[in-house]
């Protein structure tokens, strides 16, 4: 699905072309931009084994929203995949923070609408619903290809494994 690119810090640093909201310490797994804003998802320890799995939201030296998964606290992603239509697949990565939905897509193959976009939920209201720009803003709008293991993709039951397996997921 992806690349494995290097992170850059939090004051946006840029290494191998992509500006995220990362620390050194930690892997680019998903960044964007939003507007005038970036969107990252950074993983630290290896990619059997996370140590931690972080959300950021806002600009570079001024983050307006993290939610950062641990081994050592209850925060945790949750992932999932459907067919969008023939050829496509959606991947959804989100969080919940009370009754806000914080949603990373990415759509791969087909006939996809949008490449990758982050929505913001409330119940059933859209607070935001904005796309990943792919092309030459220095981002990485899709999901590394390790972070997230479903199991083994076509398999008969792939109903069991359309839920992410990966710890802090």
């Amino acid at each position: 699905l992806a690349l494995s690119l290097l992170p850059s810090d939090t004051n946006g640093q840029v290494n191998d072309g992509v500006v995220s909201l990362c620390t050194p310490e930690e892997r680019v797994e998903f960044s964007c931009h939003i507007k005038t804003k970036i969107v990252s998802l950074c993983a630290a320890g290896n990619t059997r084994a996370l140590t931690s799995l972080s959300y950021r939201y806002g600009v570079p030296g001024k983050i307006e929203n993290e939610f950062v998964a641990k081994k050592d606290n209850k925060n945790r992603f949750f992932a999932t995949y459907s067919p969008a239509s023939p050829g496509a697949l959606v991947i959804q990565l989100w969080f919940d923070r009370g009754y806000v939905r914080y949603l990373l897509t990415q759509c791969v193959g087909g006939n996809c609408p949008a490449d990758a976009g982050l929505a913001v939920l409330r119940e059933e209201k859209v607070l935001m619903n904005e796309k990943c720009p792919f092309y030459g803003t220095g981002g990485h709008p899709y999901f590394a290809g390790d972070l997230i293991d479903f199991g083994i993709l076509g398999e008969v039951n792939i109903e069991e494994n359309m839920h992410s397996t990966t710890e802090l997921l």
